[in-house]
């Protein structure tokens, strides 16, 4: 489908144009036991303030994001060779995406694929963009990529999905997720641990290619179809994604990968944080708890929070979760989150 990126990624996903509704309609359509992934709410421009944080946070960081990348693309470079395919996960993984392919570019001046597909809590992966990949790579070896874990439903999902589709097709998928930032400690393969506040998470599709959060609603999605999503040409005149990938590059050149150590996985931590949340603030219903800075700016984005806890206010990596939960008129609470700087909740 259309996106506004160069050529640095395929997307597999089907262009539809459904109607987008308001983040109320929303809450109550999923309140219903509507799934998320029928229905994608409008995508109000971002305002000049945020984007402001936006500028800011990428020319503060973009140094250390080069560094995180360079790590996983020197770690999945030599594990795969030519034979790596980088599959993203749309929308939060498209970007890393494509710098692990510039990175492998400029450093070994090799093209590798990438695709972006989407993956859905409840539907799980794209089995019809998974059959494509594998038909046109039959020597590839596929890496999962996404831009960070929250509590880690994502990784789960993949899991599972994998193990079917492996299973069902007589495939040998790795079903391991690499990111970019691991706060939940679930991944063999990451950029840092920290729960690192990364600057595209100010933002939705404006820097993600302008492409709609997936969608998988039978009315739009057939049997062979790869899952939808919309392009979001009404946001033409505020989008980075072109921007943030061309200053993260230019870092590449400065930069010196010499630690390529990675910490065991932990697979009882977030859900320790999370047991610990639920109780404290009587959350019924676990899914409305989000883990890391990365999931409280999307629920600041397109969710109705209840509350947003951080660890500290001042902290460099919650300076646009402040800003975008003042612009919602959400309660913000600092708050133990463990080694999580932010944690929110949905209202139920």
């Amino acid at each position: 489908m259309k996106s506004s990126y160069k050529n640095d990624c395929t997307f597999l996903l089907k262009e539809i144009n459904i109607k987008e509704i308001t983040i109320e309609e929303k809450e109550k359509l999923i309140s219903k036991g509507i799934s998320y992934s029928e229905m994608i709410s409008k995508e109000k421009e971002p305002s000049k303030e945020i984007m402001d944080i936006f500028y800011y946070m990428t020319k503060r960081d973009k140094r250390e994001i080069a560094n995180y990348v360079g790590k996983i693309s020197e770690i999945l470079y030599k594990k795969n060779g030519d034979n790596l395919i980088v599959v993203s996960l749309a929308r939060a993984g498209t970007p890393i995406g494509i710098l692990i392919k510039r990175y492998i570019k400029e450093k070994y001046n090799k093209d590798i694929k990438h695709y972006s597909i989407s993956i859905i809590r409840g539907s799980g992966i794209d089995k019809n963009a998974l059959d494509y990949i594998l038909k046109n790579n039959p020597q590839g070896y596929i890496q999962f990529v996404d831009g960070w874990t929250g509590k880690g439903s994502i990784t789960k999902e993949l899991t599972k999905s994998i193990k079917e589709y492996n299973k069902e097709k007589n495939t040998n998928i790795d079903d391991n997720l690499t990111v970019l930032v691991d706060p939940a400690k679930l991944c063999k393969i990451y950029g840092t641990r920290e729960d690192f506040g990364l600057s595209t998470s100010c933002l939705n599709s404006t820097v993600s290619g302008l492409i709609s959060r997936t969608i998988f609603n039978k009315e739009y999605i057939g049997q062979e179809d790869f899952h939808g999503a919309k392009y979001l040409d009404y946001l033409e005149s505020y989008d980075v994604s072109n921007y943030f990938i061309d200053e993260i590059t230019k870092e590449f050149k400065n930069i010196k990968i010499d630690n390529l150590e990675c910490e065991e996985i932990d697979k009882n931590y977030a859900h320790d944080i999370m047991k610990k949340v639920r109780e404290e603030f009587d959350v019924k219903d676990i899914n409305k708890i989000k883990l890391s800075v990365g999931e409280t700016a999307r629920v600041l984005l397109r969710r109705n929070p209840r509350i947003v806890l951080v660890k500290n206010k001042e902290d460099k990596n919650v300076s646009h979760i402040i800003k975008l939960a003042e612009e919602r008129n959400a309660k913000v609470l600092e708050y133990d989150c463990g080694e999580y700087n932010c944690i929110s909740i949905i209202k139920e």
